[in-house]
């Protein structure tokens, strides 16, 4: 692989982690933070989910971009089919995370319960 995908690929990832952490003290500045995690893990779904730049590639790019160029250069069945992966992963996320707060609360009732 180029030294060019990788240092792409590295800014990228660079850029993404501090839009999430941005992301996240503006949740908490709005008082958002019941949802918070939620967001944050979609936004984070959103910009690290991968897809092959072409079938036969070893060259990866994020799912939204790559839908984005086919759906401007293909049509909207070639961005469906980058879209895939994404809401995939997005729907796991949501049940994970969703799983997580329930858990949560069941630790948080617990412990009140304790006391």
């Amino acid at each position: 692989m180029g030294s060019d995908y990788v240092f792409a690929w590295s800014c990228y990832i660079a850029s993404s982690i501090t839009l999430i952490v941005v992301l996240w003290h503006l949740l908490i500045w709005f008082g958002l933070k019941e949802t918070q995690n939620l967001i944050c893990a979609l936004a984070a779904v959103f910009l690290f989910t991968p897809v092959p730049v072409t079938t036969d590639s070893s060259y990866w790019a994020p799912a939204f971009m790559a839908a984005v160029i086919d759906l401007v250069a293909s049509g909207t069945e070639a961005a469906l089919n980058r879209i895939w992966p994404l809401l995939i992963v997005m729907f796991v996320v949501v049940l994970l995370t969703i799983t997580w707060r329930i858990y949560q609360s069941k630790q948080n009732l617990t412990a009140s319960s304790n006391n």
